[in-house]
């Protein structure tokens, strides 16, 4: 597991294969909350079938949104100039 996204997302399709849908949903939050749009896929799938909550789907979405804004913020000439004030 070790935090990889892409890992998250294949333990969620395997336990789902083995019919642990709450521990699939499990490794889909964690892996969605990063970022990782397909594991967002997975648990807006579990949402609409009632295998996780409104309040966990609005939040691991919002997780990954407020990635996808830092994520286009970031530049070389951003990070020097941060390089500034940390000298």
């Amino acid at each position: 597991m070790q935090g990889q996204e892409m890992a998250r997302l294949h333990l969620g399709l395997f336990e789902h294969g083995m019919g642990n849908v709450d521990r699939a949903m499990k490794h889909f939050v964690i892996s969605a909350k990063v970022g990782h749009d397909d594991s967002l896929e997975e648990v807006r799938k579990g949402f609409m079938g009632g295998h996780v909550s409104k309040d966990v789907f609005v939040k691991s979405s919002t997780s990954s949104y407020c990635k996808d804004s830092v994520d286009a913020m970031k530049s070389a000439q951003r990070e020097d100039a941060g390089d500034v004030w940390h000298d």
